[in-house]
């Protein structure tokens, strides 16, 4: 069935993106299956640091990142460490937001 609503909407259509994660490092059992949790574009990148250190990264100068590592619910298909994700959207004649929980 497709998601409510179309690109530049703040239906499911419009912020829902499809990824895939492919490589040897995945677990056999998580291959071939979807993932459904909420995931945010910048938790990319403590997921990747964290996969390639091959420990749970963190910042080393006391810093914070936006991102939540979410390598460990997208392997065993647990739930999603984060809980909420602000989006904003605006065109030349408009804006509107949305907190997805």
């Amino acid at each position: 069935m497709p998601l409510r609503g179309k690109k530049g909407s703040l239906f499911d259509g419009g912020i829902r993106g499809a990824a895939f994660v492919w490589g040897a490092m995945i677990p056999a059992a998580r291959r071939g299956t979807e993932y459904d949790g909420l995931i945010h574009v910048t938790d990319w990148l403590p997921s990747l640091l964290t996969l390639a250190a091959g420990v749970q990264w963190t910042p080393t100068d006391g810093r914070t990142i936006d991102g939540i590592d979410v390598l460990s619910s997208v392997f065993t298909g647990s739930d999603s460490p984060r809980r909420d994700v602000v989006h904003q959207y605006c065109s030349a004649n408009n804006c509107a937001g949305a907190i997805r929980i």
